[in-house]
This record gives structure tokens, C-alpha cells and sequence, in this order.
């Protein structure tokens, strides 16, 4: 239980935010930060040296690493080393990820139209991935509702647009 509080939590920072839109930048040394709409660094992704992605806080505190096991799969861990949560690939090539325990938690996968859906462990629609005529990514949950839109700004940055009425 503890494990998946640190993985919703690191998606509420990287996602939620506070109700702002967040920016997706590049640092002098090749780091993505993630940014509210104030500037100020909600969270850091390094690469060690090792090739692991490891997202950090402002104050260097390991959020989570992720890596790839010995069978390829990515994985998640908390920063005291234990899996979160592992990404794999289901015999119909959609991709599925599984806590600790090898339960899935959720499942993305593309529908009829070749938009990218999410679903939850019992099949119900979480959130929904499309492209509109600019090429911008929506995120609408599984009601069809607008949680927020993923845009390019001028200088190729990547902007998470949150729908305010969200």
C-alpha cells in the first residue's frame, strides 16, 4: 500500500500539479525538469550512469527510479529501492502495469480510431490519449470529460495544459 501511495503521489506532482500547467523543459546538462506555470521546479529526471531514470525533488530526494529488469520490463522503485510497480508487454502487444505483487493496475491500449486509452484493473476506461488537428495530445478521463490538453510552446517545450474547469 505504501508503494502505490509513492507512485500516485509521484503522478499527482508530475501530472496534477497544483492546478497549473506544467512545462516540460531541458537543462544545460540534458535533465527534464517539470515546471509550474510560476517556474519554480516541481521535480527533476536525471539519467545516472547506469542509463536509470531517476526523477528528484528541489531538495535531491529520489521521487522514483526507473529502470528495466532483466527481462526488459520497465520498473518503478521508491527511493529505497523497492519496485513500485513494473510496465510489461501483454501477448497483444498492449501495455500493461503491475504492482509489486504482479497485479495489474492498469492497461493502455489503442482503440478503433488509434486513440491511446488507459483502463484500470477491471477493464473501465481511466483516461483517453488524442490527437487534434494541431497535433496536440487531449487528455480526457472516461467520461469523455477534458482533464487537459499536452502542447508544444515556442521554444519546443512540452506544456500540460490542465483544463480549468477540472
Amino acid at each position: 500500500m505504501k508503494k502505490i501511495i509513492y507512485m500516485i503521489g509521484f503522478m499527482l506532482i508530475l501530472f496534477a500539479g497544483f492546478s497549473q500547467n506544467i512545462t516540460y523543459k531541458k537543462d544545460i546538462w540534458g535533465n527534464t525538469i517539470a515546471v509550474d506555470s510560476q517556474e519554480n521546479t516541481l521535480a527533476t529526471k536525471k539519467t545516472d550512469i547506469w542509463g536509470n531514470e531517476i526523477w528528484v525533488d528541489n531538495s535531491g530526494s529520489t521521487i522514483v527510479t526507473q529502470k528495466k529488469d532483466i527481462w526488459g520490463n520497465k520498473t518503478q522503485e521508491d527511493n529505497n529501492g523497492q519496485t513500485i510497480s513494473t510496465e510489461k508487454k501483454d501477448i497483444w502487444g498492449n501495455k500493461t502495469q503491475e504492482d509489486n505483487n504482479g497485479q495489474t493496475i492498469s492497461t493502455e491500449k489503442k482503440d478503433i480510431w488509434g486513440n491511446r486509452t488507459q483502463e484500470d484493473n477491471n477493464g473501465r476506461i481511466q483516461k483517453v490519449y488524442k490527437k487534434d488537428i494541431w497535433g496536440n495530445t487531449i487528455v480526457e478521463d472516461g467520461n469523455g470529460n477534458l482533464l487537459g490538453t499536452y502542447k508544444k510552446d515556442i521554444w519546443g517545450n512540452t506544456v500540460f495544459e490542465k483544463n480549468p474547469d477540472n
